[in-house]
């Protein structure tokens, strides 16, 4: 009997010892599930932040490739631009000086009206001098010929821009030695001769939209086909130089009574 009585003490005791060493492996679990909600909000948070900066960056970087590209483009169309204009610039700059001879003519003809006014030549007798300006608009009439006639020997351009050019001159320097009488301050009003003046004009204008027409034939021949759109940079240009220089250049020198 004492030895059964021992057995059980000894087995109650062990059953005991089981208890106690299982009792706090649950209140660990219990206490890791618990906690298990913290860290999921810490888990959630740290994503939240990861995604947030993922998309920061995703959407930097679009902008930052964009502006990348632009300015591989901007480098790519500066070299290129440079190059395709090897070999072009003596004849950009032969077009400069013929467009700039032809505003010369039309500069002076801008300045008459203030002349005009001066003598208190009266609005009729002044819009008969804008005739002298036609030529460029009807110029279409006539561009056909030049285009078609020239000669072999001189070639299709420098048939019509010599002559021309030599017509202009020819033209200014006659008409300089009749201006005064032309020109003459007593003449006022009605009685001032519009006439010769407004024919003097209408031929330099004439001559100057023929080189005009031949200048631009030959700019299309004369440039390479990727520098051709040069052309109309070098008409408005040359011809707004040459304009203002003769405008401003004539106003100034008949403030000096140098020029009438």
């Amino acid at each position: 009997m004492s030895t059964r009585r021992i057995r059980g003490s000894s087995k109650k005791r062990t059953n005991k010892n089981k208890q106690s060493s299982s009792t706090p492996t649950n209140k660990k679990n219990t206490s890791s599930k618990k906690k298990s909600p913290a860290l999921k909000k810490r888990s959630s948070s740290t994503k939240k932040s990861t995604r947030k900066k993922n998309s920061t960056t995703s959407s930097s970087s679009p902008s930052k490739t964009k502006k990348k590209m632009k300015n591989k483009a901007m480098t790519k169309a500066s070299k290129t631009a440079s190059s395709s204009l090897k070999g072009d610039y003596m004849n950009i700059c032969l077009l400069l000086l013929l467009y700039t001879l032809q505003g010369v003519p039309m500069g002076i003809s801008a300045a008459i009206p203030m002349l005009l006014e001066e003598r208190k030549v009266s609005m009729s007798v002044q819009g008969k001098f804008s005739f002298a300006s036609w030529p460029f608009s009807l110029k279409l009439l006539w561009a056909p010929i030049v285009d078609a006639l020239f000669m072999h020997s001189w070639g299709q351009r420098k048939t019509w821009l010599v002559p021309t050019q030599l017509l202009i001159g020819i033209v200014m320097i006659a008409s300089s030695a009749s201006v005064d009488t032309v020109m003459d301050p007593n003449q006022t009003g009605d009685d001032f001769d519009i006439t010769f003046l407004t024919g003097i004009f209408f031929t330099l204008f004439f001559l100057c939209a023929t080189q005009d027409i031949a200048v631009d034939g030959w700019a299309l021949t004369m440039l390479k086909k990727e520098n051709v759109g040069y052309a109309a940079t070098c008409n408005a240009a040359g011809q707004t130089l040459g304009n203002m220089l003769s405008f401003v250049g004539f106003l100034v020198l008949n403030s000096y009574k140098v020029a009438t």
